[in-house]
């Protein structure tokens, strides 16, 4: 995959993977947990796979190729510190809970990532 749009779709695309598995781990948390879990509507998807996508970006630093479980848990930390900072509501306190949880569904997202950009990546290579 040596064209550059492909390995910008690519990793946008895996990251839009991620976001979906993230997203469905997140709705089983929310049945094993009520409450924990936002309501699945289009427009929460929706969002979910844009900002997923965009964040898969990250996968274009060659950052540990061919380690995904690392490349990805080191990528979602981005989202993470995003989510925890920028994206939190104003005035609010981040306890331990959050944070741990914020870090394991990121955690799912950045890996499902890597694994699928690796795979694509060493197919496009390939083929």
């Amino acid at each position: 995959m040596r064209q550059p749009i492909a390995r910008v779709s690519a990793a946008f695309a895996a990251g839009a993977v991620g976001a979906v598995v993230n997203s469905f781990a997140l709705q089983l948390a929310g049945r094993l947990q009520p409450g924990s879990a936002p309501q699945a509507t289009p427009e929460w998807i929706y969002q979910r796979l844009v900002w997923g996508g965009l964040w898969g970006l990250l996968l274009l630093l060659p950052l540990l190729p061919g380690k995904p479980v690392v490349r990805g848990l080191l990528v979602s930390l981005a989202p993470s510190l995003a989510r925890l900072t920028v994206f939190a509501p104003e005035g609010a306190q981040a306890d331990v809970k959050t944070v741990i949880f914020v870090l394991l569904f990121n955690a799912i997202w950045g890996v499902v990532a890597a694994f699928w950009f690796e795979a694509v990546a060493s197919a496009g290579a390939s083929g």
